[in-house]
């Protein structure tokens, strides 16, 4: 029994002991007592927990970003290297056309320059004048009435072939510019007038008449453009007597000049 009371009394000690330890912790005042500072200690928890998510989420957000920005990346990363491999196409094919284009570049020269040589040679061909020339004269005295035309069926030369004896008239077979010559021989007090004709068409006249008795010549010149097919010849105006002797003919010439 007394064992019991010194136990009730120690543990009424012990209690009171701790209810004072519990009570001296504890602020006087009521705003500073312990459940107000649990409170603020609870609020700032609450505030640094609102903090903590808010950070959180921006750096979800920012991760979320760079993990955009890093799958673009790769995007452009995957469009460069097409481009490069693209460039790189090209490139192989530019040069293999360059030196496919330099190839055919050299043989196209060499082959203009090749036809130009030949049109060079050809061009000088051209622009040399062919020989075309005729000289013929009369075979002795001959008086030829007006309007006819002179014979000339001794032929001297007859390079080209344009001169006919049987017609006395040449026929162009070249087109070009040509000079005709006529010389023609009077006896003493006789008229020789004669006109060189190109296709009915006079091209120089003369006349003379030898007053002193004796046989003289004269000649008469005249250029024509001729064309291939023209005719020439020389034709009486009036009666005219001609002669011929080994010194002094009556011929009728051309040759063609430029064609």
């Amino acid at each position: 029994m007394c064992h019991y009371k010194i136990m009730e009394r120690c543990s009424l000690v012990f209690f009171m002991y701790t209810l004072c330890t519990v009570f001296a912790s504890e602020p006087s005042c009521p705003v500073c007592s312990r459940y107000d500072y649990e409170e603020k200690i609870l609020e700032r928890v609450i505030r640094n927990e609102l903090v903590l998510q808010t950070t959180l989420q921006s750096i979800r957000e920012t991760n979320e970003k760079v993990i955009a920005g890093l799958q673009a990346l790769q995007e452009e990363k995957v469009k460069i290297n097409a481009i490069l491999e693209m460039i790189e196409r090209k490139q192989t094919y530019i040069e293999t056309y360059s030196a496919s284009t330099r190839t055919n570049l050299s043989k196209a020269l060499l082959e203009i320059q090749e036809r130009s040589n030949r049109i060079d040679n050809d061009t000088i061909d051209d622009l040399k004048t062919p020989l075309v020339h005729f000289h013929a004269r009369t075979a002795a005295l001959i008086t030829v009435n007006k309007d006819l035309t002179v014979p000339f069926p001794v032929v001297v030369v007859n390079q080209g072939v344009g001169y006919d004896s049987s017609t006395a008239m040449f026929t162009a077979s070249v087109a070009g510019l040509y000079i005709f010559v006529v010389q023609y021989c009077t006896h003493g007090s006789k008229w020789a007038k004669l006109v060189i004709v190109h296709n009915e068409k006079p091209l120089q006249s003369a006349g003379h008449y030898a007053a002193d008795g004796l046989g003289h010549c004269s000649t008469m010149q005249a250029f024509a453009s001729v064309t291939i097919g023209d005719k020439v010849w020389v034709r009486a105006t009036a009666a005219s007597d001609l002669f011929n002797e080994p010194e002094r003919s009556t011929s009728f010439s051309g040759i063609l000049v430029h064609n």
